[in-house]
């Protein structure tokens, strides 16, 4: 291969340094997420002053679990790893009654 050759393909690849900020970038955003999601379900469930309040914990749960989910689908895609794999199967099945639970308490029927 001739040089120019190779300094196009090392010019089309990523660096290495953006996949880390990118890396870090994800990992404090799912640190603030999770510390948003908690004050908000602590703040839902202790200030609730009736039960028509609490389908909003559901609510919260639901998108919590989803972005859980879709992260150990992206690790499940580039490790295989078992772990992952029941972490996406768990999180779906909570996924579905979490939001289940919200919408049958939205319509009444809970």
């Amino acid at each position: 291969m001739d040089k120019e050759k190779i300094l196009s393909k090392s010019r089309q690849q990523e660096d290495e340094g953006v996949q880390f900020i990118n890396s870090q970038g994800n990992k404090t955003g799912f640190a603030f997420f999770t510390l948003v999601f908690a004050i908000l379900i602590l703040s839902a469930a202790f200030l609730a002053r009736t039960t028509e309040q609490t389908p909003t914990i559901f609510a919260l749960i639901s998108l919590y679990l989803t972005f859980w989910v879709g992260e150990s689908f992206a690790k499940y895609k580039y490790s295989a790893k078992r772990k992952e794999l029941v972490n996406i199967f768990i999180g779906i099945i909570a996924v579905i009654a979490s939001a289940l639970v919200y919408i049958l308490s939205i319509l009444g029927v809970m």
